[in-house]
C-alpha cells in the first residue's frame, strides 16, 4: 500500500511555505518540484522540509497510522532528496 492509499494516514496534498511566524499558507507547489532535504518525526507526524523551502506533514489518524508513521521513518534515509510526489507514492 502506497502512503497516499492508507486510511489511517492524513497527508498535506501540497507543500506550504511560511508566510509568517508559525503561520503557514498552501501555495500552489507541485510536488514533483518539492525536493526532500530534512523529515523530523513530531509524535504522530513527520513534517518534511524540501530544498525550495517548503513543507509538509504526514499525520497519523490513529494507532495504525502510528505504526504506519515508524514504517516510513525507517525509510527516510532513502528519500532525501526524493520529490513529495515520489514520497507519497512510497510503499509502506
Amino acid at each position: 500500500m502506497k502512503i497516499k492509499e492508507s486510511k489511517n494516514l492524513k497527508y498535506d496534498k501540497k507543500a506550504k511555505v511560511l508566510t509568517d511566524i508559525d503561520d503557514y499558507e498552501a501555495l500552489d507547489f507541485n510536488p514533483k518540484v518539492c525536493v526532500l532535504e530534512n523529515a523530523v518525526r513530531m509524535d504522530d507526524n513527520l513534517i518534511f522540509y524540501f530544498k525550495n523551502r517548503t513543507r509538509a506533514a504526514i499525520r497519523a489518524r490513529n494507532y495504525e497510522g502510528s505504526r504506519e508513521i515508524d514504517l516510513i521513518e525507517k525509510k527516510l534515509a532513502l528519500l532525501i532528496g526524493s520529490s513529495y510526489e515520489k514520497i507519497l507514492e512510497t510503499e509502506i
